[in-house]
């Protein structure tokens, strides 16, 4: 077995990339599946991908090392655990700061209010 970098330094690292992934693979992809180019795209927007890696390539470890996302079917790719990718989206929309702000678009109250504001 060939000895091989973990996919990510360290969980901060995996945090800031993963989590602004599950976060939009969940919110604007409306699920959990999502294109490989739409990965490659949304990967090339975060930036400052380990090692200075290229997007297929961190893809392609993140998919062969790690197993938090895999190709599913033709062209379409999804976190391999549905609670990877809850976890992830807690984490980022905690640490942007303003939790109600991100949730309130999705929140329902009785009575009719769509929303907290």
């Amino acid at each position: 077995m060939r000895d091989l970098p973990p996919v990510f330094e360290d969980a901060r690292e995996a945090n800031r990339i993963v989590g602004p992934l599950a976060l939009w693979i969940h919110r604007d992809c409306k699920g959990q599946y999502v294109s490989k180019g739409q990965l490659l795209a949304k990967l090339e927007k975060i930036g400052n991908l380990p090692r200075d890696q290229e997007p297929l390539t961190l893809l392609t470890q993140m998919e062969e090392r790690s197993g938090l996302i895999r190709e599913i079917g033709f062209d379409q790719y999804a976190f391999t655990h549905l609670t990877f990718q809850e976890y992830y989206v807690a984490r980022d929309v905690v640490s942007r700061g303003d939790c109600f702000t991100e949730l309130n678009p999705f929140l329902r109250m009785i009575g009719g209010k769509k929303s907290l504001s």
